[in-house]
């Protein structure tokens, strides 16, 4: 079946994605529109087999008990902090980018930006009421 038929992202695994033992861990998706970029990604840290087949209605993957992603914490064998993940994440971007990254805080450039595009984002009363 074709990656994009599956509502169960986690159910699909490409060469771009992170798995271990052909068990997707991470799920990424990114949307390029007018030269910027949307990216997000999910971590699985210990998250139950049976939660997305349940909320999606698949109740044949519930009832069949076979596992459809990898969990950080089963794999590792142990709860990973979040302390240590943020870490791991400075380290991989540090050195696939060949940069150092510094915590700090916005400009007054970024957060006036900030305030400009806050507009565009926001639910009004109507929009709340269509989802």
């Amino acid at each position: 079946m074709p990656y994009r038929q599956f509502q169960d992202c986690f159910l699909a695994t490409t060469g771009s994605d992170l798995h271990v033992n052909g068990k997707k861990m991470v799920g990424s998706a990114q949307l390029r529109r007018r030269g910027a970029v949307l990216q997000h990604g999910s971590i699985l840290l210990a998250q139950e087999q049976t939660i997305l087949p349940e909320l999606l209605g698949d109740d044949s993957q519930v009832r069949s008990g076979s596992a459809r992603h990898a969990n950080l914490f089963e794999v590792t064998g142990r709860t990973v902090t979040t302390e240590e993940l943020e870490r791991a994440f400075k380290f991989g971007f540090e050195s696939a980018f060949d940069a150092e990254l510094v915590e700090g805080e916005l400009t007054e450039g970024e957060r006036d930006l900030a305030a400009r595009l806050q507009k565009n984002y926001e639910v009004t009363e109507e929009l709340a009421y269509t989802l």
